[in-house]
Formats: C-alpha cells, sequence, structure tokens
C-alpha cells in the first residue's frame, strides 16, 4: 500500500495522552502542509493501526506503561512491519540498550527534549523525497 505523498502519516505509540497533543503542537508550528497523526496506548493497538495504514514514521515511547521498556516493544513492533521509520522517544536515552537503535531493530533514539529538530528534519526528508518524485515524474 502506498503512502499519501500529500500528507505525513505518523504514529505515536504512547501510554499518555499529553504527548500527542505535544506531537500535534510541534507539528502544527513546523509546517502548514497536512500532517496525519494516529495514536497507540500499547503495542498491540499499533500493530493494528500498522496494518491498516502506511506511515512515514512511527515515534515508539521508551516506556509503555512503566513497566515495558522498547528493549520489548521496539522488536515487536519492528517484527510487525519495518517498511517505516521507526523511532524510539524517550526523556532517558541514557540506558545501555538504547545506546544502538540498529540492535532494537530500529533507525532512531531521540531525547524527547530534542524532538522538534528530529520532526522538522523527518519532514523535511519526506518533502525533499516527493520533490525528486515530482522532478523526475516531469522529466520522463
Amino acid at each position: 500500500m502506498a503512502s499519501d505523498f500529500s500528507v505525513f502519516n505518523v504514529l505515536l505509540i504512547d501510554d499518555e495522552i499529553e504527548e500527542l497533543e505535544l506531537i500535534k503542537r510541534i507539528f502544527r508550528a513546523l509546517t502548514h502542509t497536512p500532517i496525519r497523526v494516529d495514536h497507540a496506548y500499547k503495542c498491540s493497538e499499533a500493530v493494528n493501526f500498522l496494518q491498516r495504514h502506511p506511515y512515514d514514521l512511527v515515534l515508539l515511547d521508551n516506556h509503555l506503561s512503566g513497566n515495558i521498556s522498547a528493549e520489548f516493544s521496539a522488536p515487536f513492533i519492528v517484527s510487525a512491519f519495518k517498511t517505516e521509520t521507526v523511532a524510539i522517544i524517550s526523556n532517558d536515552i541514557h540506558h545501555a540498550y538504547l545506546s544502538d537503535p540498529k540492535s532494537l531493530g530500529v533507525d532512531h533514539v531521540i531525547d524527547k527534549a530534542k524532538i522538534i529538530p528530529f520532526l522538522r528534519d523527518q519532514h523535511a526528508l519526506k518533502v525533499e523525497a516527493e520533490a525528486r518524485n515530482i522532478k523526475a515524474a516531469v522529466n520522463h
């Protein structure tokens, strides 16, 4: 299923609903282009979203429900689908298991304090890819 190139699609997996509003606010401040942010409280719910929709970016909170770290949840999510860019987000990225994103099967580990530039850069990558695709289509 191809992604809708007019919308930047994000899946946030976080047990705190406040994080959803924060991510939406950041995107509203960064761009006027359409952004879709879906939210799942737990991994099983996220897998259902991943089966139904393509995403440009999956943001996975390091601690779901206080007991489940990305050490468990990241491989679970990545095993469901791995075409999306997956980033673990955390207030504390100094856990040993977060030192090597590739060992967890994810693309990035992001300190929540640095989420704004990360989201800006991820969105810019999609916009640049769209521009290249449009240019290539016009030149053919």
